[in-house]
């Protein structure tokens, strides 16, 4: 039996085919809203396009925030919230409150009586009370009734396809810059899938390493104290293994945490001063890395690298007969696969960024242990 005309594509949903079917929820226009609610050090907000109307008596609507966002517990447990739908003209307001956005910084807004945040001007806004909460999957489905409502007349801002737009030009934008878009997102979540399997191979392989040095040191503990007697080999072997579990795990760290650092100045700035500089720092990061991994090569092998280990043998026959010093270029290696897996993270962050820059947002894939990025 046919599924569909020849131009569609037909598949089933599932972890193959993420990307698929996240274009083909993006075909689905939608408009785009600001939630508010009061946080725990001031308003806060968050840009959905999951909001939808329920019920007319009582009157009920809801919106869907992702469990993995990083202000979802604050909203699941917000009690008040007011739901505003932007204007045509409104993006920016959007931007705002995506992930690095400038959030409430230099935006005019009002408080209303369940001391819940407004934005004033928008082309509706719903003040609601918590009314129910439902699984849903990977997100958590809200039920708000509606206390206050408002509106103005205005063409609304729409978002499909992973671009903002109105109802004319969100065709238009959508033939246009699809294409495009979709190298782009074909690129980054492919170099992506790679990184998320190298790094796991190194999350496990660093994993073994702190258990064998852990072991090694457990020895070392015995043989000094209950024997009376320090062995030669174990506190070289357990900076052997420190040196390639740090190398194998930093890369992990980087991908999920990015500039930790300079989190907090980041979301002071407006969304795309933030998102420029983000960019800007990706590329001088990626500069830094490759010039280290230059330094690595000549360590591993130039004339350090030919040294050995003082005690650190290995066995190079079956029978154990024969044994040789472990080079001390196995030990800088490590260095050199740690910078590698670096470099490959800071290409598909700056990938990443550039997709966020360009509308992207929404197609791409979230990265385990991050806050999801754009609109929920």
């Amino acid at each position: 039996m046919a599924e569909g005309p020849p131009d569609h594509t037909s598949f089933v949903p599932g972890p193959e085919t993420a990307r698929a079917f996240r274009t083909a929820l993006g075909r689905f226009a939608t408009g785009v809203t600001v939630i508010t609610i009061a946080g725990p050090d001031g308003p806060m907000g968050f840009t959905a396009n999951s909001f939808s109307s329920l019920s007319m008596d009582p009157p009920l609507v809801l919106w869907s925030p992702a469990k993995s966002a990083a202000r979802f517990p604050h909203y699941a447990a917000a009690r008040h919230y007011s739901i505003h739908v932007l204007a045509a003209d409104q993006s920016e307001i959007s931007a705002r409150f995506i992930r690095g956005g400038a959030g409430f910084d230099g935006l005019p807004h009002e408080i209303n009586a369940a001391g819940v945040p407004i934005i004033p001007g928008v082309l509706a806004r719903f003040d609601c009370e918590q009314h129910a909460a439902h699984e849903g999957g990977d997100h958590l489905i809200l039920v708000g009734r509606v206390l206050r409502a408002a509106h103005r007349d205005g063409k609304p801002l729409v978002f499909a396809g992973g671009s903002y737009g109105d109802f004319a030009a969100t065709d238009r934008a959508q033939k246009a810059g699809q294409a495009p878009m979709d190298a782009l997102l074909a690129l980054t979540n492919g170099l992506g899938n790679v990184n998320a399997g190298l790094l796991a191979l190194g999350r496990w392989i660093g994993a073994t390493a702190v258990a064998l040095m852990v072991a090694i040191i457990l020895i070392q503990v015995f043989f000094r104290y209950v024997i009376g007697t320090a062995l030669a080999w174990p506190e070289e072997a357990a900076r052997f293994l420190m040196l390639w579990m740090t190398g194998l795990m930093a890369p992990t760290a980087f991908r999920r945490g990015g500039f930790v650092g300079i989190e907090l100045v980041v979301r002071l700035l407006p969304g795309k001063i933030a998102a420029g500089l983000t960019l800007l720092l990706l590329i001088l990061s990626l500069v830094i890395l490759v010039t280290g991994l230059g330094l690595a090569w000549s360590e591993v092998t130039g004339l350090g690298g030919r040294f050995e280990t003082d005690s650190l043998r290995v066995p190079v026959s079956l029978d154990l007969s024969t044994w040789m010093k472990v080079p001390k270029a196995w030990m800088m290696a490590s260095m050199l696969v740690g910078l590698l897996l670096l470099i490959s993270v800071a290409v598909e962050l700056l990938l990443r960024n550039l997709v966020v820059l360009l509308g992207g947002t929404n197609d791409l894939r979230a990265i385990p242990g991050t806050a999801t990025m754009g609109a929920e």
